[in-house]
């Protein structure tokens, strides 16, 4: 078949020596093969985070999640999202949520202080009653209180572990098991970019966030090697700064040059990895995944970073 001569045909031709030469040959070759390998280190992860396993038993109508601080920010949105989808879904919250969520009837609350043994089994019971085990856990709760190490309140420091390492921990054990004798399940870590890396006035809770990475990957570990229940899921989720409660201070009262994310917008991943059955690693934005690999830093780069670290509490003139 003949070919029709187009507006691009002298460009194409003109082009032609170049296309052809090593200088432009190389580097795709490099690019392609970067982009293939790329791809295949993609599905392997996504692969081995779900044991190679798939799970086609996800029913929506029945699934239950339970959230804890669910009454405002990020943990708003995802119940919000989740019951706007008809999901059946339990707040625990020292604070009551908005009434728009009160009044919807796949959403039940639940006061409950996370920090309390009492508290925690009290709801747990009438969570059974009433609707059954949760199947999906979103560890949301969580605090942060700047402070530098030597002035810190113990009190600020024991609360911060408390709430965001032992209470994950104790609710992992509570509802786990449950979901263990199915099979099916999801646990929701809600972690930080903090996991990573400690910031200056934000140690204590830098050091619960890297705590709770550990204890994440080691339950995703024993589902796999001590209980064989490989398709109960597990995510964990690394948010950069966001624009809500917890952070007000930094952000009203003090220079704060990072950037924020909105809690729309992590709800808006976290729904749609839960809503996948799959389990997950999301670092938010995912332009953060660098920080991945600072551990792998030589101490002087590490120092450098450091160094380039703002004064989270430095005051506005």
């Amino acid at each position: 078949m003949a070919s029709f001569p187009t507006i691009f045909s002298p460009v194409l031709v003109s082009m032609r020596p170049f296309l052809s030469s090593k200088a432009f040959l190389i580097p795709a070759c490099v690019l392609g093969i970067w982009k293939l390998l790329h791809r295949i280190n993609l599905h392997l992860s996504t692969r081995s985070l779900n044991n190679f396993q798939t799970d086609k038993s996800w029913d929506w109508t029945k699934e239950i999640v339970l959230i804890t601080g669910g009454s405002n920010g990020i943990g708003a949105e995802i119940v919000r999202r989740l019951s706007d989808r008809g999901v059946a879904v339990v707040i625990w919250d020292i604070a009551s949520p908005p009434a728009e969520l009160l009044e919807r009837s796949s959403v039940q609350y639940y006061h409950v202080d996370v920090t309390s043994e009492e508290s925690i089994l009290s709801a747990a019971r009438q969570v059974r009653a009433d609707l059954g085990d949760p199947s999906i856990l979103i560890n949301n709760a969580g605090i942060a209180i700047a402070e530098n190490i030597v002035e810190e309140n113990i009190q600020h420091r024991k609360l911060q572990f408390e709430i965001n390492v032992f209470a994950q921990m104790r609710l992992v054990q509570e509802f786990l098991p449950a979901m263990v004798k199915r099979n099916h399940g999801h646990i929701v870590t809600m972690a930080s970019a903090s996991s990573f890396i400690s910031t200056t006035q934000l140690v204590t809770y830098a050091s619960t966030k890297a705590a709770i990475m550990a204890f994440h990957e080691g339950v995703a570990q024993e589902l796999r090697m001590r209980y064989n229940a490989r398709r109960v899921r597990t995510t964990i989720v690394f948010p950069h700064y966001v624009r809500t409660d917890m952070v007000k201070k930094l952000t009203t009262l003090h220079d704060f040059p990072e950037l924020l994310l909105e809690p729309e917008y992590v709800a808006d991943q976290v729904v749609k990895q839960v809503l996948s059955g799959d389990a997950g690693r999301l670092i938010l934005p995912p332009s953060n995944s660098w920080l991945t690999y600072l551990r792998a830093l030589p101490p002087w780069y590490m120092y450098r970073i450091h160094s380039m670290d703002p004064d989270v509490y430095k005051p506005r003139a």
